[in-house]
């Protein structure tokens, strides 16, 4: 059998978020100094030169292609099956000079040698192409173009008159240009997975298994910082080059065995052992002062070897574990299974370094019961209780290790920089499991409900230690988190003829979280921001990373002490607004998580779409904070905040004055900049087309599509997504130039040969 399937389309950005524009920048600038007593800097011959000045979000977004390729074969003959596949993709970015490229191999074969042995194997080689953005968590002549898009003041011009990137003599923020012009970006990484395995029936209902597994990764990163940029220019051009290498072996033994007792029992037993080792390296260098930014990394001789910083690293760690697991099925409609694990990693102290994790699991078919009413097709209720473990915390953490300390005469030296703790362990938790699953009108309506409850016991955190012991931290197992929630899906068959069906899923979730204990400590401040600060807290009572700053209630009007200012709350009473004064003022996580799809098929023509969203949230915006507090006047600001800012003659206005931001007596984590992130969003929307093939001599299945993705959000967030985090997937929520979200148009094809 040939398959082939694939699209191409394009994509643009979703929403810009609404910054001053070029007439709205010089009024807003000009009003703000006459307001400080300043002469204003744009006075009308200033206007004139300017003309319609540069909007810098239209100047670094762009459509953008996308495309993806794949083809298959499968096939068997005799005992023998093997598939193969090839896939291809290729996507440019909505911001310019961005992009990725993917090319994917997967072979998989196995064999029937005799009636009791059998064996296969399985290879998956990538290699991507990616071609990033010069973007995250820095600010200033550090940071990217995403960033210098909302800042940039828009009476600027792209270039100067002898072609070169305008610099702007008022801000230290590099034109956004120059940036996707003048910083080369580029990761190359290739990966190889293999594994392969052999089974043999020892015994009836005895099978034993060997599998062994690799997984190779090679990844080189360039960054070129050429001298069309404001921190490249005077370094004379900045390389950095990062060499990473990852491989990890798998060698895995089990017995598996089966037997059916008599008509009602059944039984599987299964033990095992596996082992795994990881291993990484990695170099980088760093050079600037280069002749030419013609060789970008290719040459890093030619840089100033007197400015060049070298780093390098090997690790490696070991998993070895043991397993059991057995499951008994009596009458048909009882199963129980039970499983423990034994699990031992070199990350873990001396004294600790396996951990153990049983299970349990039990269900039961109500439906085999004469007293379930017969609208019931499907009844059955499941119950489980487990324990798994945590070993993410990097290697060596409980070891003391060392690092690079100053100088000594004319040679470096080394210092401790990890106080060791032979007593680390794993963080395990411990979950239980309430669900039902039901079918209904002989499965026209069938769904399940979920009820959970985990706790993490033995969290792995740094624990904050006195400045006065030389460390900052130490990485401990201490607290207890819980979660809970609940989770439900229905689908139901809505209309069923045979030229036409409709068909809908309908999935809601929510989940609690509360910080039971963290040891010998109350709370631990986190989430650091360049020049915000500390933005998130774990308290013990408080969900998990809940934003901690400073309440406003609303803004001083004439007669009060600061009128414009924003009224921070004094939470402790002793009429000073200080670090004493913050409090827990939002939670990241929303109350609850939402998704429908509805399939609509009539004749050969199909048509599915599927809306998300989520209810409650909030969202850290540093963008807020950005125009509330720039670092300097000329900075550009958000429309909504500078044009219903307060004033005397505006003095119900949604925001503060401005005039003198750096004055305002609380901090810049407050309730002004913390935003309700619930959202709507129209996910994805798909026309099919079934093409009749039934007198085809090649095709055996054919069809066509379109498909349109991110297409509408419904929100009140200011920013480009609201499902947005500058962290990744930590716990802490932030939203600080983060890539906007893409709307695609797709035209796709599927074919069966």
């Amino acid at each position: 059998t040939l398959n082939y399937s694939g699209y191409t389309g394009i994509q643009n950005i979703s929403n810009k978020i609404d910054v001053l524009s070029t007439d709205e920048y010089i009024n807003f600038i000009n009003a703000i100094s006459d307001e400080l007593g300043e002469t204003a800097p744009f006075d009308p011959a200033a206007i004139a030169s300017i003309g319609k000045g540069t909007n810098w979000q239209n100047e670094i977004y762009r459509s953008a292609k996308i495309t993806e390729q794949n083809i298959s074969v499968s096939g068997g003959l005799g005992g023998s099956n093997i598939y193969a596949s090839l896939n291809y993709f290729d996507q440019e970015g909505i911001v310019k000079n961005t992009g990725i490229k993917k090319y994917i191999g997967r072979i998989n074969f196995n064999s029937q040698l005799s009636d009791k042995t059998a064996l296969g194997f399985n290879i998956n080689t990538s290699f991507i192409d990616d071609s990033n953005t010069f973007d995250g968590l820095s600010v200033n002549l550090e940071a990217g173009a995403i960033y210098g898009s909302l800042l940039m003041d828009p009476t600027e011009q792209i270039y100067n008159a002898d072609g070169s990137f305008s610099v702007s003599p008022n801000l230290n923020i590099n034109n956004p240009l120059s940036i996707i012009e003048g910083i080369t970006t580029k990761s190359e990484a290739n990966r190889t997975l293999a594994n392969f395995f052999i089974t043999h029936d020892i015994l009836e209902g005895l099978q034993a298994k060997l599998n062994f597994g690799s997984d190779r990764q090679n990844q080189r990163r360039d960054v070129y910082n050429s001298t069309l940029t404001q921190r490249g220019a005077p370094a004379g051009g900045i390389a950095d080059v990062t060499q990473f290498e990852r491989s990890s072996y798998l060698g895995e033994f089990t017995l598996d065995y089966s037997k059916e007792l008599n008509e009602n029992h059944r039984i599987n037993l299964l033990g095992g052992i596996t082992y795994q080792k990881f291993n990484s390296k990695l170099l980088s260098a760093n050079i600037s002062g280069f002749p030419t930014d013609n060789v970008l990394t290719n040459a890093l001789a030619l840089g100033d070897t007197n400015n060049d910083n070298l780093f390098s690293l090997k690790e490696e760690n070991t998993l070895l574990s043991y397993l059991a697991r057995v499951n008994y099925t009596l009458l048909d409609k009882f199963l129980i299974t039970g499983s423990i694990r034994a699990d031992g990693s070199s990350r873990f102290g001396l004294n600790n370094k396996y951990g153990y994790f049983p299970s349990f699991a039990f269900g039961y078919k109500l439906t085999e019961e004469a007293f379930v009413p017969e609208v019931f097709s499907e009844l059955k209720l499941r119950a489980s209780w487990g324990q798994t473990g945590n070993q993410e915390i990097g290697n060596y953490a409980s070891q003391l290790t060392f690092g690079s300390g100053g100088l000594v005469v004319l040679y470096g030296s080394t210092e401790p920089k990890r106080i060791p703790n032979s007593d680390l362990k794993w963080e395990t938790t411990t979950q239980i499991n309430l669900g039902l699953d039901f079918g209904l009108l002989n499965n026209r309506i069938t769904g399940t409900i979920d009820y959970f409850k985990k706790n993490t016991t033995d969290l792995l955190f740094n624990l904050p230690l006195p400045s006065a012991s030389g460390y900052s931290s130490i990485l401990s197992n201490i607290g207890e988190v819980e979660n809970s929630g609940i989770e439900f899906m229905v689908n139901s068959v809505n209309v069923s003829t045979p030229d036409f069906s409709w068909n809908t899923s309908l999935n809601l979730s929510s989940t609690r979280n509360n910080v039971l204990d963290l040891g010998s400590v109350d709370q631990i401040e986190t989430g650091n921001v360049e020049f915000v600060g500390e933005t998130s807290i774990v308290k013990v009572g408080s969900p998990i990373a809940s934003y901690y700053g400073y309440e406003v209630d609303g803004i001083q009007q004439s007669g009060d002490v600061n009128p414009g200012f924003p009224n921070f709350v004094d939470q402790n009473g002793d009429g000073v607004i200080n670090s004493d004064d913050r409090t827990i003022i939002g939670n990241p996580s929303p109350d609850f998580i939402y998704g429908i799809n509805n399939s609509f098929q009539y004749k050969n023509f199909g048509l599915n779409f599927f809306i998300q969203g989520t209810e409650g949230g909030d969202l850290l915006n540093i963008n807020l904070i950005e125009s509330l507090y720039p670092a300097n006047l000329r900075r550009n600001r958000l429309s909504d905040m500078a044009l219903d800012r307060w004033t005397p003659s505006n003095t119900d206005a949604k925001w503060p004055s401005q005039s003198d931001s750096s004055s305002y007596p609380g901090g810049k984590v407050n309730t002004m900049v913390l935003q309700d992130a619930s959202f709507l969003r129209l996910k994805n929307v798909t026309i099919n087309y079934q093409v009749p093939v039934e007198n085809s001599s090649i095709f055996s299945a054919l069809s066509v599509y379109v498909t349109g993705q991110n297409l509408l959000t419904f929100t009140n967030y200011i920013g480009f997504d609201p499902e947005a985090n500058s962290f990744g997937r930590s716990n802490i929520k932030i939203d600080y130039s983060s890539y906007p979200l893409a709307s695609t148009i797709l035209l796709g094809l599927t074919a069966k040969f």
